[in-house]
């Protein structure tokens, strides 16, 4: 089992001043005695009802829509700061600190379908570069936790990326600010893709940056990382930006299962394989193949995936602590 008593190296930019103005006042209203996974669980509560809120009603024109998405992650954004400040003061299982993990894995890729969902990004190929990105940078925080049992956050921690999504929220809301964002100076690139094309490559930055800095990278990362791209991009060639989304982080999420899976229980890195990127080519090349038929079979593959692992980690851990 990989070390792991010192989890967080936190350089995140925004982190102490929004501790001690915000978080530190929600500290002192809370009661003490809930537990630091309780405020995760209400934290990822109010990101899923925002989802929920978001793929019904996606129209950010409506205020009463707008207001309560916003609202609501602003109260995931709180939450989930002040589970950080409260784990830190207290040393978690093993057990639950996969499930932690794990939650915080899901909402984060929750959280981008919410924005990109929220700004009506229909271009298939800006949903691609915004998702593989940001997918990419999740992977490599959990890859270096795996290979040092540490994170460094750097610039773009999840709290910044929570406030940069309800300061976008919050400027689509407002209609002379949407309208600026719905101009189009560029073929098919409304002014809000681009804006978010040049934070995605912020993100890329800091990927490099923090790949550049992990000793003995091993092949795993770099396959996931390859067969990603193919998958986005063929995703790109054969289906709607929706279900081009969802098979990224549908994998994404699978890979950094295994990453948990290997940090947490056995330290054994395991790949992805290559099915997923396959099915990928095979379907776009033939014509027996409809996009219906391999968006099917390459959803239910990955949640499959997804499903067994997650049940095979807890025997796992259950197996463990007997």
């Amino acid at each position: 089992m990989s070390k792991s008593s010192k989890e967080v190296r936190s350089k995140s930019v925004l982190s102490p001043w929004f501790d001690k103005h915000i978080t530190n006042s929600i500290d002192a209203i809370i009661p003490k005695k809930w537990a630091a996974t309780t405020l995760l669980t209400i934290a990822s509560m109010a990101l899923y009802i925002a989802l929920l809120i978001a793929l019904i009603q996606p129209n950010f024109s409506q205020k009463a829509v707008a207001a309560t998405v916003i609202l609501l992650l602003v109260a995931y954004t709180c939450f989930d700061r002040l589970y950080c400040k409260r784990k830190s003061n207290k040393a978690l299982s093993v057990d639950a600190r996969f499930k932690a993990l794990l939650i915080i894995t899901l909402n984060y890729l929750v959280l981008l379908v919410i924005a990109l969902v929220s700004l009506n990004v229909l271009n298939v190929w800006v949903t691609i570069t915004i998702s593989l990105i940001a997918s990419l940078l999740l992977t490599v925080r959990f890859y270096e936790l795996f290979k040092t049992g540490e994170v460094s956050n750097g610039v773009l921690d999840r709290l910044e990326i929570a406030i940069l999504v309800i300061v976008f929220l919050t400027n689509y809301a407002i209609d002379p600010i949407r309208d600026f964002y719905e101009l189009t100076p560029l073929s098919g690139a409304r002014v809000v893709d681009i804006i978010l094309l040049v934070v995605s490559f912020v993100m890329l930055l800091t990927f490099i940056k923090l790949i550049g800095k992990i000793k003995h990278v091993t092949y795993g990362i770099w396959l996931y990382t390859v067969a990603l791209i193919i998958i986005g991009a063929f995703s790109g060639l054969m289906f709607e930006p929706i279900a081009t989304l969802s098979i990224i982080l549908l994998y994404a999420f699978w890979y950094n299962i295994k990453l948990l899976q290997a940090h947490l229980i056995d330290g054994v890195e395991r790949s992805t394989g290559l099915f997923t990127p396959l099915i990928m080519i095979v379907g776009f090349f033939m014509e027996s193949f409809s996009g219906r038929n391999v968006l099917i079979v390459v959803v239910a593959y990955l949640v499959l995936n997804i499903v067994l692992n997650i049940l095979k980690s807890f025997k796992l851990l259950k197996s463990q602590q007997a």
